[in-house]
């Protein structure tokens, strides 16, 4: 069963109702999980010490996470966390958030042996920026501390154009991974890739999600309201059409079998 990941990224500017209000319409899209980054801006890098009022101003506190996963429970939607920094995996596992992603690029020892001390529903690795296919391997480390491993084909482009999707990958990360699941974190502009990735058998699709007073440097990835209810649409449809995989005929189709049995008669 494919399920759909709504993610608002950092559109929401620190007004903490706004995000609410992204989850509300991720909720009534029928979006099966609502994603949050979480990040300690006392830990941005060098590089990063530019944006830190920014990132002060989009951190996700304790109060407010406990205030989402109420609302979680209430409307029946998961929430995941992206983690950057180990101490808000002590935050994720204190509020009962029992779904946890890592990010591209953070593949790093420290995060996924702390990830891998806890126990988690499912634990979720974003395998864009990826060098060397060897960079993989640590992801088996967590296969032991959740109920269900996800590794999703990403592309770490905002946009990502259609030459650039590169989606069977998505085939190829299932010959390498054939015990965990496959999905699909999408940076395109439009859901076409993200139906692709359906069909080639990605059973969770990420899409970022926005409202019209979201934006930011990347906004334009963002699924409308419109848009998301629609990819969450064709996924029901690709539900219903997917089916049991039994060889023998269904109901309707032993009623035209009896209907057109004998009508022709075979030589001999």
């Amino acid at each position: 069963m494919i399920k759909i990941i709504a993610e608002p990224a950092n559109y929401w500017h620190g007004d903490f109702n706004l995000l609410k209000g992204v989850m509300s319409e991720a909720i009534a899209c029928q979006a099966d999980f609502f994603k949050l980054q979480l990040f300690n801006p006392a830990k941005l890098g060098n590089a990063w010490q530019g944006k830190r009022k920014r990132y002060e101003m989009l951190e996700i506190k304790a109060e407010q996470l406990t205030n989402l996963k109420e609302m979680a429970d209430n409307y029946g939607i998961e929430l995941i966390g992206t983690v950057n920094t180990t101490d808000k995996i002590e935050l994720l596992q204190e509020k009962d958030v029992n779904n946890v992603k890592i990010a591209s690029g953070q593949l790093h020892p420290l995060l996924v042996n702390a990830i891998a001390g806890h126990r988690w529903d499912r634990v979720f690795v974003s395998t864009g920026m990826i060098i060397k296919v060897e960079e993989l391997e640590i992801i088996d480390s967590l296969e032991d501390c959740c109920d269900e491993l996800i590794v999703m084909h990403c592309v770490s482009l905002y946009p990502t154009h259609d030459a650039e999707c590169n989606m069977g990958r998505i085939t190829s990360l299932k010959t390498l991974f054939p015990n965990y699941t496959i999905g699909y974190s999408d940076h395109h502009m439009d859901e076409l890739p993200c139906i692709i990735a359906m069909a080639k058998g990605a059973e969770y699709i990420e899409k970022h999600f926005i409202l019209e007073p979201c934006f930011g440097p990347t906004s334009e990835i963002g699924a409308t309201p419109k848009e998301l209810e629609r990819i969450c649409m064709v996924r029901n449809r690709v539900n219903r059409m997917e089916g049991n995989g039994q060889l023998s005929c269904q109901n309707r189709e032993c009623e035209s079998y009896r209907h057109y049995q004998g009508r022709f008669l075979l030589d001999g």
